[in-house]
């Protein structure tokens, strides 16, 4: 299991949709499947010429029948809607690689006749993704830590283990840009003492358990806002340097209240708990599933 990740449980007597509010998974079918997040084995998928491309789910089914799968990914789809997702179906020692049913803007579908784990992979390298930009507060200090991640992460799991690891602050700005893996970009903040480091690389998933920072910003005393922005960085030869420059072109930017914060609780704030199994005293969290319309569901599927 993952830092700070509990083991979500979906209860339903009646056929229907619903979608995760935490981890945005969506699934089809009606009973009880509990299900967490478990860690890939990168070297497998390199080995393969894949990478990762969402987090890998283990469920388990206790009664029941689910018949299709919606993974949420962060690949930006070109004209048509072509892409190069695959989902990854590990049981036991196998790996099988599916081709996915149908694909929207924001979710992969399979279908399914039975649970294991199922992740999200994609041939080596990527190009542009959706990506985010989260911002942490240490209040003590005035420093902010800046994450360069996947749209697709958890964020509540972020949340928890920046505010497990040294009480960090979530900071709410609207975090959505577009990130190209393996990438180096600067970040440029107005007020503030020093950012470092100067320039740093978008790795995409290959450390999303740890979610390292990409920058850290020392701000100015007293500062109660600050401009970032963040800008793609392509270093060019000596010469053509020398002559004009790097260069560079703005992918995010906000001006940041930095006495606005969103404090994280340590009971889950964004977790809603499910009544069928509100008498639970185990530590395992149960979230809420938001049932949604089959037909609204179905007509935004591209095909």
């Amino acid at each position: 299991m993952l830092p700070c990740f509990h083991v979500a449980r979906l209860r339903c007597q009646q056929p229907g949709v619903f979608r995760c509010s935490l981890t945005g998974l969506v699934l089809e079918g009606f009973g009880d499947v509990v299900y967490e997040m478990v860690p890939w084995d990168v070297d497998f998928l390199s080995s393969k010429g894949l990478q990762v491309a969402g987090a890998l789910f283990r469920f388990h089914l206790l009664t029941g029948s689910f018949q299709r799968l919606h993974l949420p990914h962060c690949q930006l789809l070109s004209d048509g809607g072509r892409h190069f997702l695959s989902v990854a179906h590990v049981t036991g020692d196998c790996v099988d690689f599916i081709t996915p049913g149908q694909v929207t803007d924001s979710h992969v579908t399979v279908d399914i006749s039975g649970f294991s784990c199922f992740g999200l992979v994609t041939p080596a390298p990527s190009d542009q993704i959706a990506g985010l930009v989260l911002i942490f507060s240490q209040p003590t200090n005035s420093t902010l830590f800046i994450l360069l991640l996947p749209r697709n992460v958890c964020l509540t799991q972020v949340r928890k283990e920046w505010k497990r690891r040294i009480g960090a602050e979530y900071i709410e700005a609207i975090p959505d840009c577009e990130l190209i893996p393996n990438h180096t970009y600067k970040l440029i903040g107005e007020p503030v003492t020093v950012i470092q480091p100067e320039t740093s690389k978008f790795v995409n998933f290959r450390d999303y358990n740890n979610f390292l920072p990409s920058f850290q910003v020392q701000l100015k005393a007293g500062a109660t806002q600050v401009r970032l922005q963040l800008r793609s960085h392509v270093a060019g030869s000596r010469l053509i340097g020398w002559l004009f420059g790097n260069k560079e072109c703005e992918v995010w930017a906000r001006v940041i209240q930095l006495k606005v914060c969103v404090h994280a609780s340590e009971s889950c704030p964004l977790i809603g708990w499910c009544p069928a199994v509100s008498d639970c005293c185990t530590p395992t969290c149960f979230l809420s599933f938001r049932g949604f319309n089959q037909t609204k569901l179905t007509d935004s599927f591209i095909s």
